[in-house]
């Protein structure tokens, strides 16, 4: 997308309303001129396109050339998720013949529970959830099968299957320590319930657990795609029994409520989502919450940025998540320490952009990422 798609943004978002049952308005587009392939790339950046398939299945002013390019896309997500579907059952069946105790995260599973259907997801890989005490046994029994450890990061490691082409992360955190340290300590899947899936039951955690680590995972990429916005929607009708006094506790308990507030700011504004009376009430409070849904927005259809801007926007959002002032101060402090700390190719650098920048252009710098 090389220039702003408000336009198309707009449109992306009727189309989603519709696929998920939040509003039943008859989809209509021009019969000429509108841009067909921008709205397809619009929704294939945020991994959106079996939705837009889905609101545009019964309206006219489709093109069939659209039609059939979506169509085709929508059959290969369907393969693709089966064929993750299929070998998460195996994995934890044979993690469970094992004695290794391991629950999906997010994937096929989640996908049945929130959309009832494997057909409405891109599902890129397999997440699954279980000790750190449990990941050397998980991966020597997983290389058994195929898989070889790609990478190791300090809350997952990520391996793959050259053979099948599958890629798996196995995590014991819901997030890096230096994202969110009060949230990386969390272990939110102890198992509540459970859901089958290909004639496998599989362990779900709680309600309110599912959508607290949907929430950490859509902060720690800054809620850039929309699908895990649609998550979030597609949640709030699929746990009709999520207790939210007892998120907002937990969440106000840990100084996070931020966390599970934007999440839900950004589908009543995105979606036109009625909220619980507790939760609206809890947005009205906290104004930062509404500018940062609005700061995120300007995200989901502007184009390309510079890398300055997109190190401005990422950290900012890390800073004003915080509802402690000293927290996003020290966070503030220690981002420009990295910025400006001395190394081995430039030991004037501290003085060199001061002199080039001067205080002011820094410290405007600074309120820019307080927001």
């Amino acid at each position: 997308m090389q220039t702003d798609a408000a336009d198309e943004y707009r449109a992306l978002l009727q189309c989603l309303r519709r696929a998920l049952q939040l509003n039943g308005e008859p989809l209509a587009f021009p019969s000429a001129g509108f841009a067909w392939p921008c709205l397809i790339a619009l929704a294939d950046r945020h991994d959106v396109i079996p939705l837009l398939n889905a609101a545009l299945r019964d309206s006219d002013s489709v093109p069939a050339q659209v039609r059939q390019r979506l169509e085709s896309r929508c059959r290969t997500v369907i393969a693709h998720n089966l064929c993750l579907a299929s070998e998460l059952a195996e994995l934890l069946e044979f993690f469970e013949r094992s004695g290794i105790h391991a629950m999906p995260f997010k994937g096929p599973a989640w996908t049945k529970v929130l959309y009832g259907n494997l057909a409405y997801r891109q599902i890129r890989d397999l997440d699954i959830l279980l000790d750190q005490s449990e990941i050397e046994r998980a991966c020597a029994l997983l290389s058994e099968r195929g898989y070889v450890v790609a990478k190791t990061q300090c809350k997952d490691i990520e391996l793959e299957n050259p053979g099948t082409g599958l890629h798996l992360e196995l995590h014991w955190s819901a997030c890096e320590p230096w994202h969110d340290k009060r949230v990386s300590g969390l272990k939110l899947w102890n198992a509540a319930s459970t859901i089958s899936l290909l004639n496998r039951r599989m362990p779900l955690p709680s309600a309110e657990n599912i959508f607290f680590l949907l929430a950490i995972h859509g902060a720690r990429h800054r809620w850039e795609s929309l699908k895990w916005l649609c998550d979030i929607a597609a949640a709030l009708g699929a746990l009709p029994d999520l207790d939210w006094d007892v998120v907002l506790s937990q969440a106000g308990k840990m100084g996070r409520r931020r966390l599970v507030l934007l999440p839900l700011a950004l589908v009543n504004q995105l979606f036109d989502l009625q909220l619980p009376s507790s939760v609206a009430k809890a947005i009205e409070q906290d104004a930062a919450v509404a500018r940062l849904a609005a700061y995120i927005q300007q995200r989901h259809y502007a184009g390309p940025s510079t890398a300055v801007r997109r190190l401005i926007y990422c950290e900012s959002m890390r800073i004003r998540m915080r509802e402690s002032f000293f927290e996003r101060l020290c966070l503030l402090a220690a981002f420009l320490f990295r910025q400006i700390k001395p190394n081995a190719n430039d030991r004037l650098r501290p003085y060199r952009l001061f002199r080039i920048y001067g205080p002011a252009t820094i410290l405007k710098f600074a309120r820019e990422l307080m927001g």
